[in-house]
């Protein structure tokens, strides 16, 4: 008959824990493709003040994005060279700050790194009285993902605890 101790059953038991929030980390990392996690300036909103950029950050990462602007009039607004973070999470681009009032079309394109081109579009509202500033995501830093780096740092705790041999007990 196999005898496990309690401390090693409980160790066990929170080896496998973490092994399945390891894992939920890594799936919903691995699922998300391309999908717009954040826009600025977002879908819908009236902005105001300098408008000269837009950023897109996304759930996964992305390999390469492009993006265009269209006027209220419907004609590509001159625009530089979309540029991906070194993250990969979010992407922007930069252009001569919007003039004529109206609403204005983004159109993007991204290749995640599954391989998977997604395009979207949305547009927003350009007003020079009234509206928000237009948010930076670009300058965001999305960090590391906790829920992974969590689950990995309870594995090796848990196997450092199973496989260390017990301590003696002092004497008194």
């Amino acid at each position: 008959m196999i005898v496990i101790s309690r401390r090693r059953l409980r160790f066990g038991l929170l080896l496998l824990v973490a092994s399945v929030v390891a894992s939920i980390g890594l799936a919903s990392t691995a699922g998300a493709h391309s999908e717009v996690f954040e826009r600025a300036p977002a879908v819908g909103q009236v902005v105001t003040g300098e408008v000269d950029h837009i950023d897109i950050s996304f759930f996964a990462a992305i390999d390469d994005a492009s993006i265009a602007l269209l006027d209220p009039s419907g004609e590509p607004v001159e625009v530089g060279e979309t540029v991906v973070a070194d993250n990969q999470r979010i992407t922007t681009v930069e252009f001569a700050p919007l003039v004529a009032e109206g609403r204005y079309t983004v159109v993007h394109e991204e290749l995640s790194s599954d391989g998977d081109v997604q395009e979207s579009a949305f547009s927003f509202i350009y007003s020079a009285s009234e509206g928000e500033q237009v948010a930076t995501l670009f300058a965001q830093d999305s960090g590391p993902n906790w829920l992974l780096l969590g689950g990995l740092a309870l594995i090796i705790l848990g196997v450092a605890g199973f496989f260390l041999p017990k301590q003696a007990k002092s004497r008194a």
